[in-house]
């Protein structure tokens, strides 16, 4: 009797089974082009044709075991996706956080140097943009003010693990492939 299996599980096995596939393939045509065997045209394979597809697939799972086992490729995708999606989520959170803190620094920024040109009577604009208003500033009242941090981005917050990017790259190469 099997167990029922959850998405998790169908979503790895999914995987290793399409990881098996390519390479069988691969090793099928490998095959053909160094041996000149030629391809079996029958849907009822002969003996040789079992043989030799016996063998690609071996080599296809020989493969995978080593590519797992050097680290080329994730030996559970759906374990490192969850977590790695927990990290993403968190970052996203942070980096929120930190483009509304930028802005209100910004505004709060805009707000005192065009408070302080109508207070000087020099005020010809409102400024919108903070380094044009921080040189205005400057050459109005020669007063340098320091310069407003960068604005954040994803990266200050998230990296993804090598095993993302180890994904990722197959995931583009299996794009570009197909």
């Amino acid at each position: 009797m099997s167990t029922p299996k959850d998405g998790k599980q169908i979503a790895n096995m999914l995987y290793h089974a399409g990881v098996e596939t390519l390479l069988t393939v691969g090793y099928a045509e490998i095959g053909k082009k160094v041996f000149r065997r030629p391809a079996p045209k029958k849907v009822d394979f002969n003996v040789n044709d079992v043989v030799m597809l016996s063998i690609d697939i071996l080599l296809a799972m020989a493969t995978k075991d080593m590519l797992i086992k050097q680290g080329i490729i994730p030996a559970d995708i759906m374990n490192n996706a969850n977590e790695e999606k927990i990290r993403h989520d968190k970052a996203i959170e942070k980096l929120e956080k930190a483009q509304a803190d930028w802005n209100k620094r910004r505004i709060q920024r805009l707000d005192f140097i065009n408070e302080q040109l109508q207070k000087e009577h020099h005020a010809v604009q409102t400024f919108e943009d903070v380094d044009q208003a921080m040189k205005q500033y400057y050459y109005i009242t020669s007063k340098q003010l320091t310069p407003l941090s960068p604005k954040p981005k994803l990266s200050d917050f998230y990296t993804p693990s090598e095993d993302q990017k180890k994904i990722e790259k197959l995931h583009l190469l299996l794009v570009e492939w197909f």
